[in-house]
């Protein structure tokens, strides 16, 4: 990767980062730090969907009681 290319990549992400920052506090203002910091756990879930499709990972059961566990866990705090 050029420089360049590798400039605009590192500026994407700092400018992504800014971003996801507002929202946090955005969320923060709205719910209680109780609630949306562990809801946070969630990504971990929504992270498997692109990582099997666009990386082709496997998904074992391991990783499906693990998400399973995560959702429980958030509906726990929700309910």
């Amino acid at each position: 990767m050029d420089e360049a290319a590798q400039f605009g990549a590192y500026l994407g992400g700092l400018c992504l980062y800014g971003v996801s920052t507002m929202i946090w506090f955005a969320v923060l203002s709205r719910l209680p730090l109780s609630i949306a910091y562990p809801l946070q756990s969630l990504a971990y879930v929504l992270a498997l969907i692109p990582a099997y499709f666009l990386f082709h990972e496997t998904i074992n059961f391991t990783k499906i009681v693990g998400v399973a566990v995560i959702v429980f866990g958030a509906y726990l705090i929700v309910k």
